[in-house]
C-alpha cells in the first residue's frame, strides 16, 4: 500500500472492514474492546462489532444486572462468561469468550483489552475509567463529553495532545466541528492552568 505522506502510518485502503480483516490476519487476533456501560450505545457497539471481522467486544462492565447479557443476545452472541474475577476475565478472553461483569476497573486494566470504550454516560465514572485505561496503556474511546472534558482538565494538556495526534477518539471528535470545540476548550484550560 502506498502511504499518503512519507513517515506516516496512514495508508490508502479499501475501507474499515478491509483494514480490520488485514490487521487480524497480521496479528492473529481481532482488536479486543473493553466496553464500560451497556445501555443503548453500549448495546449498539456490541451489535455492530458482532457483525464485523477484526474487532470484538472482549469484555463488558455494566452495573445493571442483565443489560450486558441482553446486549449479547441481541447481537446473536452466546459465547460469554459472567465473572468479576480479574484472572477469570483474562481466561475468558483468552478462550475467545466475552467476559461480562460489573468491575469496570478490572476490564480497563486487563492485559487482553486493546481499547476501552466509555459508554457510561456518567462523568465521574467515565473520567475514572479514562484515567485508568490510559495509565494501563489502552486506547480510549469516550462517548461521554462531560468525562472527556474532565479528563482534559485533569491531564492538563496530555489529552489535548493525544486528540491532536489522533491517539484518542472522543464522541465529540466524531461530530462535525465538535472535536475542534473540545480542543479549543482544552487549550483554554491549559492556558489557565499554566498561569497558576
Amino acid at each position: 500500500m502506498a502511504s499518503i505522506a512519507t513517515g506516516t502510518n496512514i495508508h490508502f485502503s479499501n475501507g474499515l472492514a478491509f483494514d480490520l480483516e488485514r490487521r487480524e490476519s497480521e496479528l492473529g487476533r481481532p482488536i479486543r474492546v473493553g466496553l464500560i456501560g451497556c445501555g443503548e450505545m453500549g448495546t449498539d457497539i456490541v451489535t455492530q462489532c458482532g457483525q464485523m471481522r477484526g474487532i470484538t467486544v472482549a469484555g463488558i462492565a455494566e452495573n445493571r444486572a442483565g443489560s450486558a447479557e441482553k446486549a449479547m443476545v441481541i447481537a446473536g452472541r452466546d459465547n460469554f462468561v459472567l465473572t468479576e474475577n480479574a484472572a477469570k476475565i483474562s481466561a475468558a478472553i483468552e478462550a475467545g469468550k466475552t467476559a461480562v461483569g460489573s468491575d469496570a476497573l478490572a476490564i480497563s486494566k486487563c492485559e487482553h483489552i486493546d481499547v476501552v470504550v466509555d459508554a457510561t454516560g456518567s462523568p465521574g465514572v467515565g473520567a475514572e475509567i479514562g484515567m485508568v485505561a490510559m495509565e494501563h496503556g489502552k486506547h480510549l474511546v469516550m462517548m461521554n463529553v462531560e468525562a472527556d472534558v474532565t479528563i482534559g482538565l485533569l491531564e492538563s494538556g496530555k489529552v489535548t495532545k493525544a486528540i491532536k495526534k489522533g491517539e484518542l477518539l472522543t464522541y465529540d471528535n466524531c461530530v462535525v466541528n465538535a472535536g475542534s470545540k473540545i480542543v479549543e476548550l482544552r487549550n483554554r484550560q491549559d492556558q489557565l492552568l499554566a498561569k497558576g
